[in-house]
């Protein structure tokens, strides 16, 4: 079953909607709160002050510092690139499917290789219908477009947990513990742990960070931004309480 879809939005303001109105036949309450409940609900959730402001509540660790990028013997020996989608389409054969957050990590990513001088890693698993590998587009678009160096494409990840798990197992084999972690600000936090929880020592180096609007007509008003950074907001949410107490009390 598709959990996501079950219970993040849309789908899961469909579900919400139909409890309140079970809720409320078995109390033998009229509809008209359950049904100002949910479009009130489904209003705010689409509302970019409501997204936005949610998601942002994920962003806890700050960007690189300077200090962070100094020659360190003892610092980060790799830097981490964590996937995020395809997209459907491509623009021609040789263009990459990548989507725009994969994009944005692998754009960070590689200006933090550069500047350091350490070799990369790309983690993603199979992907759509076809099963296509994201680390292996991920690859591609570095080799294309940087001066980075790939060396390990982890290519079996499913989620991120699954990327914690097998990006630990090849550097490992290399003899790295510490690593710089590319991703999205308000992934981090999970991601964070899931490496974490896989015996590596991260640097988060967060990209990709947004600034909830302040109160305009504009932010007030539903949009199809507002109901994605919702998406993402809760599904970050969930799935840290997932990780927190589902994956650390079976080890993983």
């Amino acid at each position: 079953m598709d959990w996501k879809s079950l219970l993040l939005p849309p789908g899961g303001l469909f579900l919400f909607a139909g409890a309140l109105f079970l809720g409320a036949r078995v109390l033998g309450v009229g509809a008209r709160w359950p049904a100002a409940i949910s479009i009130a609900i489904a209003y705010l959730t689409c509302t970019p002050i409501v997204g936005d402001t949610a998601l942002s509540w994920h962003q806890t660790a700050p960007p690189l510092s300077a200090d962070s990028l100094r020659p360190d013997p003892n610092g980060p020996g790799a830097v981490v690139i964590l996937s995020a989608g395809l997209r459907s389409w491509t623009d021609g054969p040789a263009q990459p499917r990548l989507d725009s957050l994969s994009t944005t990590r692998l754009l960070y990513g590689a200006e933090l290789a550069e500047r350091t001088g350490l070799p990369v890693l790309v983690t993603g698993g199979p992907w759509g219908d076809d099963n296509r590998p994201i680390a292996r587009e991920m690859a591609a678009f570095l080799r294309h477009w940087s001066n980075a160096e790939v060396r390990w494409v982890e290519a079996q990840a499913r989620n991120t947990w699954e990327n914690g798990r097998y990006s630990a197992r090849l550097l490992e084999q290399a003899g790295i513990e510490r690593v710089f972690l590319v991703t999205h600000a308000w992934h981090m936090p999970r991601a964070a742990h899931a490496f974490r929880a896989h015996g590596l020592d991260i640097v988060p180096a967060p990209t990709g960070f947004i600034a909830p609007p302040g109160p305009s007509f504009h932010s007030l008003l539903p949009q199809p931004s507002g109901l994605q950074t919702s998406y993402w907001a809760l599904h970050e949410l969930l799935g840290r309480i997932y990780y927190r107490w589902a994956r650390d009390a079976d080890g993983g």
